[in-house]
């Protein structure tokens, strides 16, 4: 029936034979480690390396702080795991996350940026609060459910200090990750 002048009919007849050919579990065994990593295998690999994430950590006069080392948390606000590890804190509406700074921190001016995730456009108003000093509001991106930095405000920061990080009534939804001081 292959005939080497008909190529195309040869060809034909070969794919509808393989087409035809019956399925077995044995044809499609995987055996051995997978040269690609699935998205599922990259989640769980960082689900089961999820280290703490709760130390405020300074290096190279940058300071991380993560929201998980949050002193207390009052309002419509819950904190969760994250997606890329770590914990993450959602405001579902008003509220506020008080975090104790370090005693050994340098006091200085800093500019601080929050790590920040939203889904809706447009946000109301947020602040940054040191101790009982003045509220200074923070402009939130829209970040389309993304991880983003906010633009820097500037902080006069002493160690020992409550940094308080809030929300009014009438805002949707935010998550924060870390906050950094540099």
């Amino acid at each position: 029936i292959l005939h080497p002048l008909r190529t195309w009919r040869s060809l034909s007849i070969i794919q509808k034979a393989l087409m035809l050919e019956p399925a077995s579990p044995e044809k499609f065994k995987r055996e051995g480690p997978s040269p690609v990593k699935t998205n599922q295998e990259k989640y769980l690999e960082m689900f089961e390396l999820d280290a703490p994430d709760n130390e405020i950590k300074t290096k190279k006069g940058k300071v991380t702080i993560p929201v998980a080392a949050s002193a207390s948390q009052f309002g419509n606000l819950m904190m969760i795991a994250s997606f890329k590890g770590g914990k993450q804190i959602n405001f579902a509406g008003s509220g506020h996350v008080d975090i104790d700074l370090p005693d050994d921190i340098k006091s200085k001016t800093y500019k601080l940026t929050a790590e920040v995730n939203t889904v809706h456009l447009k946000q109301g108003p947020t602040f940054v609060q040191l101790d009982d000093g003045e509220p200074i509001p923070i402009t939130i991106p829209y970040t389309v459910g993304e991880w983003k930095l906010t633009n820097p405000i500037e902080v006069e920061v002493r160690g020992g200090q409550t940094l308080m990080f809030k929300r009014e009534k009438g805002n949707l939804g935010l998550a924060i990750r870390r906050i950094y001081l540099e």
